[in-house]
């Protein structure tokens, strides 16, 4: 629901479930519907090409009108610590 080209901050929420993560973040339907493609993905090291979405899901938990609260399921891994990211790619 922000402007991609404002230099704002998203609002996210990162969670311990059991033996995975839940990642949270709002997605905006309008840019969803111009073809922005939302990915969370995830990487252990946080070298460059080292970011994977493998294994991530993703389920719409509530909406409005204009915004989808989407919960993302990332594996938590066994290296001891895991950084998680939503990517976002304009059509």
């Amino acid at each position: 629901g922000q402007d991609p080209h404002a230099g704002t901050k998203a609002v996210t929420g990162l969670m311990i479930k059991a033996s995975d993560l839940e990642f949270r973040y709002l997605r905006g339907k309008i840019a969803s519907a111009a073809g922005f493609i939302y990915r969370v993905e995830w990487s252990d090291s946080l070298l460059l090409g080292s970011w994977d979405g493998i294994d991530v899901t993703e389920l719409v938990e509530s909406e409005t009108v204009e915004t989808e609260n989407v919960v993302a399921t990332v594996p938590a891994g066994s290296s001891g610590r895991r950084f998680v990211h939503l990517k976002v790619t304009a059509p």
